[in-house]
């Protein structure tokens, strides 16, 4: 939500701006320039042709969009807070609701969906690969290391094994 704001206090000199959780591995280069979007593109939360219950593990941000109504999603925020359960995503779902932009699905894909050789971007939505020995046998994240879960912690070691 303070993306706009920092982007103009840094002087950026574009309008848009690929944000990402940090629970992301970038297995190409992000290449979503060009595509119509105001305030914002983002990908699915869990079903992967549900682009209404969106997530916003990773955004395309049309920042002068974002700037402009910021001062009154700051405002509904300050009014809805209460009863939400993932707050900057539900405050950011319901007060802009359907209009949204959609990433292509590979730039938010998810482990549980299964392996996608074209992914872009592949979110750790659920358990991170830290957590892959942890038995979650009574939680909903349990049903979430199916998969490519375990090929997308592989990569990760891979990663990560280029910094030891």
């Amino acid at each position: 939500m303070d993306i706009p704001t920092i982007a103009e206090t840094l002087n950026f000199s574009t309008e848009e701006v690929l944000y990402t959780d940090i629970d992301v591995l970038f297995l190409k280069q992000p290449e979503p320039r060009g595509l119509t979007f105001a305030p914002f593109a983002v990908g699915p939360e869990f079903d992967p042709n549900d682009y209404i219950t969106m997530n916003t593990g990773v955004m395309y941000i049309n920042l002068p969009n974002m700037a402009e109504t910021r001062p009154a999603l700051m405002e509904y925020v300050k009014n809805h807070h209460i009863g939400s359960t993932s707050f900057d995503q539900d405050s950011l779902r319901r007060f802009y609701a359907g209009q949204w932009g959609h990433l292509p699905i590979g730039y938010n894909w998810k482990p549980y969906w299964g392996v996608n050789t074209d992914a872009t971007i592949v979110h750790f939505h659920g358990p991170k690969p830290s957590m892959r020995d942890t038995d979650y046998a009574e939680l909903h994240i349990a049903q979430m290391k199916v998969g490519g879960y375990d090929y997308y912690c592989g990569v990760f070691d891979t990663y990560l094994g280029m910094f030891k």
